[in-house]
């Protein structure tokens, strides 16, 4: 047997921490890096070919149904009033006995939008809130990772 597990997890078991604690989401997307490659234009054959390399973290979208936890709120309304609030979020992918897996850990993470529910007379469906994060950097660590 070996002594990594290399079977997948399944993707519905996770928890978010916004820097105070667990708060409850239904969805996570957007984890990420865009990298960009610019070739260095300089004709100097002993350098071989160089290259400049850039990347910038996505914006992650965390979606939860509404509730009367203010957390998120008072987050996005300190920004919207100005206050510049960094924070340190983690997000945490769990095995079927909800042990932590592995974490994304998103470095200098702020809100940059939030999109209220889609409320319906008609409809049945949940109230759901997104809260988009920009963030500095990314760090990703699997269980047991020192």
């Amino acid at each position: 047997m070996s002594a990594v597990d290399s079977n997948p997890y399944l993707a519905n078991n996770f928890e978010v921490d916004l820097g105070a604690g667990p708060v409850g989401f239904a969805e996570v997307s957007g984890l990420g890096y865009e990298i960009a490659y610019a070739e260095d234009t300089t004709d100097d054959p002993r350098r071989g070919r160089t290259g400049k390399v850039t990347a910038r973290v996505t914006e992650v979208s965390l979606k939860r149904g509404v509730t009367q936890d203010l957390s998120v709120w008072t987050w996005v309304r300190a920004a919207v009033d100005g206050g510049y609030e960094p924070r340190t979020v983690t997000i945490r992918l769990l095995d079927a006995q909800r042990r932590p897996i592995c974490a994304w850990v998103l470095h200098g993470a702020r809100p940059s939008k939030w999109v209220g529910p889609i409320l319906a007379a008609a409809g049945t469906s949940v109230a759901i809130e997104e809260l988009v994060l920009a963030a500095d950097s990314i760090e990703f660590s699997a269980a047991g990772d020192d």
